[in-house]
């Protein structure tokens, strides 16, 4: 999978491509399965308070087959409520059946995905109104919910360096679009600017890095290098499941002042994770993440 250079501004050009986006839907869906085939089904997800691996799974599933449907219709408007009929189980069926939905649903998607054209035409909720929007959405929204599954059950993973950046610049695009539907747990307080340096090796140039800046308005961020009141360095993966709420910083403390990413000034570390970096105040880095989350 290649890592090319993403366009700056607010809307880039996707990092992973259409094709490698269904891939990425398969090969993580397929980890959410054997994640819940593998484990009892009232086993708790403490990364979506209130869920155990059942409902992870028939969330995701869920998903899966509303936005196939949504995909096979070309749909130029909103849906209704009962525009995609899901057909799941019954709410008694064993775990082994709603698993096998699950797999089910999660191949027509990408069926219906491979047999579509990017750039064929559709409503969606986002900026990209046509096929890749969606294939890009449920890239991330697959590899999230698989982590969710990981972590509950303390098995490991890995994102890919190139997931994990195309993730976070969905995330950082769809924002906004998400305020129009979806009620924010906080808005954001005061103003900051954050900036996020992804340090794994080989990136290209001016890929992995983003200036964000908040305020009671809003937010706005770009691709590049900058100085900003925090500045957090880290692998792709962490900085992706930091700002999705999979991962905290820990032992956070306030040095104040302008942050960069160089050795001028201070540093912290989460705790047993020596690969995060903090310069500067990481209460702007939490005040930005509070007012990012959704109910």
């Amino acid at each position: 999978m290649s890592i090319a250079s993403s366009s700056s501004g607010s809307i880039s050009a996707p990092v992973l491509s259409y094709d490698d986006a269904i891939s990425t839907v398969e090969r993580w869906a397929e980890a959410l399965a054997d994640s819940a085939e593998s484990h009892p089904p009232s086993t708790p997800v403490p990364t979506c308070p209130g869920w155990d691996l059942a409902k992870l799974l028939r969330h995701t599933g869920r998903v899966h087959r509303h936005v196939t449907g949504l995909v096979r219709l070309r749909i130029s408007s909103p849906p209704d409520h009962d525009t995609v009929a899901i057909n799941q189980p019954g709410s008694e069926a064993d775990q082994s059946a709603w698993t096998a939905w699950f797999c089910d649903g999660a191949a027509q998607l990408i069926a219906e995905l491979r047999a579509a054209q990017p750039t064929d035409a559709m409503w969606s909720w986002g900026v990209d109104q046509r096929v890749s929007f969606w294939a890009r959405r449920m890239a991330h929204e697959t590899v999230i919910h698989a982590v969710d599954g990981h972590l509950a059950t303390n098995t490991g993973f890995r994102i890919e360096p190139a997931v994990a950046i195309d993730g976070l610049d969905e995330y950082l695009e769809n924002l906004a679009y998400l305020r129009a539907f979806a009620t924010p747990e906080t808005p954001f307080v005061g103003s900051g600017t954050v900036h996020l340096h992804a340090t794994d090796p080989d990136l290209a140039d001016g890929l992995g890095e983003w200036m964000i800046e908040f305020d009671a308005a809003g937010y706005r961020f770009e691709h590049g290098h900058g100085k900003g009141d925090v500045a957090v360095r880290a692998p792709a993966e962490t900085l992706e499941l930091l700002a999705l709420g999979r991962r905290t910083l820990g032992g956070d403390r306030d040095d104040g002042g302008q942050a960069g990413d160089s050795d001028k000034g201070d540093s912290i570390q989460e705790a047993g994770r020596a690969d995060i970096e903090v310069f500067g105040n990481p209460e702007v880095f939490q005040r930005w993440l509070a007012g990012a989350a959704f109910r």
